[in-house]
Formats: structure tokens, sequence, C-alpha cells
């Protein structure tokens, strides 16, 4: 266990850490592409300028020596410009459109030699064509604009690729965490509650675990800053990058990207509800405080918060006599909540859901039921849907993180009571669960 522990986080910080990487890494290659944006720009003022001197020069407003400088300056801009372009590759490799880029800036070297010619030719012949050259400055301005476009969307193309590769890293580390959450973590505290059940009549082993009780809740504690900050972290980078794709680059996304963004998107959404709904369940029962509960109040007051959905789904929900019981008020409200919510929820199509519940007192405890008619449950899954994230159906037919189940489990054994099924496929399903008849 402690093998895959450490294994686990190794791996958590590995994803982050390459994750962080990926991020500097998008960060250097915007501001390099801005650098390559900037120098195109110099580039296109230096043309400009000189066609502007070669028309002084013909009005005998400027020097040749002046604009000389001003073509040096223009070969030198261009150099780095070439430089900087065949740096600017995804990762180390040159993918075509970047070779495209790099041909069309080597193609625009001859213009530029031919202004150096004409000088030459002015300096030794005395003659020089101004409108051939003004000519060659506006096709360059032409052409420079049209690489400055592609390398624009060259750049948008590398910016997208690499948050691709982060959602995925981020995606990644959120299944390490709920790996090892459910691997490690929930084993561990599972057999720390048998643990607790087994030895609490002995005075010397109840010490014992009350101090491995409170090693493994401060243990908890650490999971739950983990869970709501580490890994709600990732799926808020997730979420704030698709925002930047959408509204950046609305105009320059096919539908095929925005429909992968639209899946993302969703995808993080339900990973948040699962963080959330692990997260409750890991609460349930803390800071609690027993006390007399009228079982009936309590029926009316969830039924009250159910209105909307009892009267939606055409429900009729019967309740019998209960009894009052010493329990935990909130925990027994969400209990009754869930079982309810679960039998509207599971209702037939094509039938109004009846919902019975009573209860008994047997053997020194309260046996409660909650009975439906809705679609049943076959026998061979009465014990897999009372685990964590254990789901019969698909989120497509009926929502839910497949924790509720579970919670209605744990709230249960708080009370040092029983929770089981009794259901007919098709028929419908009587959940039973028992709380001692206890006086504090």
């Amino acid at each position: 266990m402690k093998k895959k522990f450490v294994f686990g986080a190794i791996l958590s910080i590995l994803l982050i850490t390459v994750n962080q990487v990926l991020i500097q890494y998008a960060l250097h290659q915007k501001r390099q592409d801005s650098d390559i944006i900037n120098l195109s720009g110099r580039q296109r003022m230096l043309s400009q300028r000189i066609a502007l001197k070669f028309y002084q020069f013909s009005q005998n407003q400027c020097t040749i020596r002046e604009i000389e400088g001003y073509v040096e300056n223009w070969k030198k801009a261009h150099s780095k410009l070439l430089v900087a372009s065949s740096r600017s590759t995804l990762f180390v490799f040159a993918g075509p459109m970047q070779n495209k880029i790099m041909y069309d800036l080597e193609q625009l070297s001859p213009r530029i030699d031919f202004v150096g010619k004409q000088l030459k030719n002015y300096k030794y012949h005395k003659q020089i064509d101004i409108a051939a050259i003004v000519d060659n400055q506006e096709a360059f301005l032409v052409k420079m604009d049209n690489i400055v476009a592609e390398f624009a969307d060259y750049s948008d193309q590398k910016l997208v690729v690499i948050i691709i590769l982060e959602l995925i890293l981020a995606a990644l580390s959120i299944i390490v965490i709920l790996l090892e959450v459910r691997y490690i973590y929930y084993p561990q505290a599972k057999a720390l509650e048998k643990s607790l059940t087994k030895n609490l009549q002995e005075e010397k082993i109840l010490a014992q675990t009350n101090h491995l009780l409170d090693i493994k809740n401060k243990e908890l504690e650490q999971f739950n800053y983990i869970v709501s900050h580490d890994l709600k972290e990732p799926l808020r980078t997730v979420s704030n990058y698709i925002q930047i794709i959408e509204e950046d680059y609305a105009k320059q996304l096919d539908e095929e990207i925005k429909h992968h963004l639209k899946i993302i998107g969703n995808a993080s959404n339900r990973m948040e509800s699962l963080i959330i709904a692990l997260l409750d369940y890991s609460r349930l029962g803390k800071g609690r405080k027993l006390s007399l509960c009228s079982c009936n109040q309590i029926l009316r007051d969830v039924l009250s918060d159910l209105h909307n959905l009892v009267k939606t789904s055409c429900a009729k929900v019967q309740v019998g006599e209960l009894p009052e019981v010493y329990a935990y008020e909130v925990e027994l409200r969400q209990l009754f909540q869930n079982l309810i919510s679960n039998a509207i929820k599971f209702r037939k199509k094509d039938i109004d859901p009846i919902i019975k519940i009573d209860a008994s007192n047997t053997d020194g405890s309260y046996e409660f039921s909650v009975s439906d008619n809705g679609i049943g449950i076959e026998p061979k899954h009465f014990e897999k849907i009372f685990s964590v994230f254990q789901r019969l159906h698909s989120a497509k037919e009926y929502e839910g993180q497949g924790i509720g189940l579970a919670n209605c489990k744990k709230i249960v054994e708080l009370h040092n009571g029983k929770i089981w099924v009794e259901s007919e496929y098709n028929v419908g399903s009587t959940f039973k669960f028992t709380i001692p008849n206890i006086q504090p």
C-alpha cells in the first residue's frame, strides 16, 4: 500500500511539473512569436521608408548615402527575421506551415538584393529606376503582409496544440489522484471503521484505536485539502483555457474543434460534480450531535424541500406513523431525502411513482422501510449499489454521480445500524435500514 502511495504521489508530481513546464513553454512561444511579428512590422516600415526616400531622391530632397543606411538596416532586420522564424518551432519539429513561411521569407531576399543592385548601378553608371523600386517595394509589402497572416495562424495553431496537451496532462493528474482515492485512501478508511467496530469493548485497544483514528483524521483532512485544491485547480485551468480559446479564437476555430472543446468542458463539469460529491461523502458525520428527532417532522421538511420534484413527477408519497429516535438530525434528513429522490428518479416512464414510508420496532431497533413501484434492481446488484461511484445505468439514462446510496450506507453505519434492499426487477424496490432504539 505504501509503495502504491509513493508511486502515485511521484506520478502526480511529475504530471503537474510537466504541465507547468508546458505553460512556461507556451508563454515563451508567445513572446518569441510576438518578437517575430515586431520584426515583420519593422521590415514593413523600412520598406515603406526606402520607397519614400527613393522618391525624395528623385526630387533632390535626399542623398544616396542616407538611402544606403536604410537599405543596410533593412538587410539586417531581414536576417534577424529569418533566424527568429527558423527557431519558432513546436518543440523541435518544423511543420509544413513553418517550412512554407521560411520559404516565403527567403523569396523576399531577391527583392532586397534588387534595391542593392539599383544602388550599385547608380554608383557606377549614375542611373536608377525609381518606378521599378517603388513597384518592388509594393510587392514586398504585399508578400510580407501575407507572411504575417500565415505566421499568425501558425502561432495560434501551436498554442492550441500546447493547450490540448495541457488539458490531457491535467486530466491524467485528476485520474491518478482519483485512483489513489479509490484504491488507497478509501480502503484504509473502510479498514479503520471495521477495526473500531470490533475493538470498542476493550479499553486498551480503544485507546490505541483512538490514537490511530486521530492520525487517519489528519490524513483525511490533508486529503480533503488535496481534493478541494489540487484536484479543482486543474479543472479551473481547463475551464479557463477553454474560455480563452472560445473568446480569443472564435472566428478561427472550425466546428470540429468547437465540438471537441464542448466535450472537454462537459467532462470538466462532470469531474467537478464528482469532486463535490466525494467531498460531501468525506464530510458526513463531522461535528455531528446526537439529539431526539421526530421522524415525522423530518419527513415533512424533506417533502417540503422536494415539493417541485414530487409535483413534476406526479409522485404519491404515503408516510406511516414514524417514531422519535435519538439520531444525527442533519444526516437522518439527508438519508430520507436520498432514498425518496432515488425512488422518484428510477421510476417507470408510464406509471406515476408511489412511495410508501413506514417503520416498526424490532429487537431494540427501529426498522424503517422506503418502498416504490419503480424499475427495480436485479439481485446480483444488491451489494454493488451501496459502493462509491457504482452505477447500474449510464449518465444519459439517469443523472447523478453514483454516490447517493453510498452516503445512505455511511449515515446508517454512523448510527450503528444496517441498510439493505429487497427488490424485484421491473416491479419495485424496498430499501430498509435500522436505527438502534437507544437513550443517550
